[in-house]
């Protein structure tokens, strides 16, 4: 992926998320800390079952650890809007 493709799809799940959930204002940085460490624990489980590259399922699995990479990334910008 590309710097751009990856920025896009952060603002995209930005948005997504945004339409989920509404606007998170939470002034608690450990109430940011708990979303963001649900998001990394899925990001972890992806990792986790990773298969090798030579796998018919390599693919696959790593789409599904870009996703949750992204949303991870979104958690923290979201964080940092509220910070700011």
């Amino acid at each position: 992926m590309l710097l751009h493709e990856v920025l896009d799809g952060i603002l995209a799940e930005c948005t997504r998320q945004k339409q989920l959930w509404g606007s998170q204002r939470h002034h608690s940085l450990e109430k940011w800390y708990t979303i963001l460490g649900e998001e990394i624990g899925e990001l972890a489980k992806e990792i986790l079952e990773l298969p090798e590259k030579d796998d018919k399922m390599y693919e696959e699995n790593l789409s599904k650890l870009k996703v949750e990479a992204i949303q991870c990334a979104a958690v923290i910008c979201s964080m940092l809007e509220v910070i700011e």
